[in-house]
C-alpha cells in the first residue's frame, strides 16, 4: 500500500499542469525524486538508478515542461544502456547548487553516441534509436531548458557512456 502511495503522488505531482499558471515555486529535487519513483516501477533489474541529490534552493518556473525534459534525457540514458550487449549498467542522477545556478547531471554507462550524433542530438528526429517512436524527446526537452534561461549540454566517450548537463539559472 505504501509503495502504491508513494506511486501515487510522485504521478500527481510529476504531472501537474501548469500551462496556465504563473511561475511557481519548485523543488527540482522532489522532482527528480518523483521521475525515479515512476520509473523504477519498470525498469528491468540489472538496470539500477543512484541519486546524489544537494541541497538547493527552490527555483520559479513552469516545471511540466522541465519534468517532461528531465524524462527524455532519463529515457535517453535507459536506452543507451539497454542497447548494450549486455542490457545490465546505471543511470546516476545528481543535483547542486553552484553560486546563481541549479546544476543537473544525468549518467549512464550505456552505449556512447558518435561524434556526428552528439553534434546534431537535439534536432528532431535526428537519432536512430528512437525513444517510444516520435523522435522528439531530446529537441523538446533541450527547448524546454532553453525557454527557462537554462542550458543543457552532452557529453560522451565510448566505453563510458554520456552525461546530460542541465543548467537553470535562479534569476
Amino acid at each position: 500500500i505504501n509503495r502504491v502511495v508513494s506511486i501515487t503522488n510522485s504521478l500527481n505531482y510529476f504531472t501537474m499542469s501548469d500551462t496556465d499558471l504563473p511561475l511557481t515555486s519548485t523543488d527540482i529535487n522532489k522532482v527528480i525524486k518523483s521521475l525515479v519513483t515512476l520509473q523504477k516501477a519498470i525498469l528491468p533489474s540489472g538496470i539500477k538508478v543512484d541519486m546524489k541529490l544537494g541541497e538547493l534552493p527552490l527555483i520559479h518556473l513552469k516545471a511540466k515542461n522541465l519534468n517532461q525534459a528531465f524524462l527524455s534525457v532519463f529515457e535517453f540514458s535507459l536506452h543507451a544502456i539497454k542497447s548494450k550487449s549486455i542490457p545490465k549498467g546505471f543511470i546516476k542522477i545528481e543535483t547542486k547548487s553552484i553560486g546563481d545556478q541549479i546544476i543537473i547531471l544525468f549518467s549512464d554507462d550505456g552505449v556512447a553516441l558518435s561524434d556526428n550524433d552528439l553534434q546534431n542530438i537535439f534536432d528532431p528526429f535526428h537519432l536512430n534509436r528512437v525513444v517510444g517512436s516520435r523522435g522528439l524527446g531530446l529537441s523538446a526537452a533541450y527547448r524546454a531548458v532553453k525557454e527557462h534561461g537554462g542550458d543543457i549540454e552532452v557529453n560522451a566517450k565510448h566505453g563510458k557512456g554520456t552525461t546530460f548537463k542541465i543548467t537553470l539559472s535562479l534569476n
